[in-house]
């Protein structure tokens, strides 16, 4: 009984990490691309539609980009 608690807990945490992990470099990947996309001097409006970030962090990666 003990024994299956601990291997659906150990699970459970296995599957959030995994969920974490994943957000992690979806998040990434969507600076990655608003990144290029600011290069290519994309309007605002089409980088929030495409990477799905908000104007702010969009805002935030074009100053951080300046620096």
């Amino acid at each position: 009984m003990l024994i299956n608690a601990i291997k659906r807990e150990k699970k459970q945490l296995r599957e959030e990490g995994i969920a974490i992990g994943m957000e992690r470099g979806m998040e990434k990947t969507m600076n990655k691309i608003a990144k290029l996309m600011l290069a290519n001097g994309e309007p605002m409006e089409k980088i929030v539609q495409y990477t799905g970030l908000s104007a702010q962090a969009i805002r935030k990666l074009k100053t951080e980009k300046k620096k």
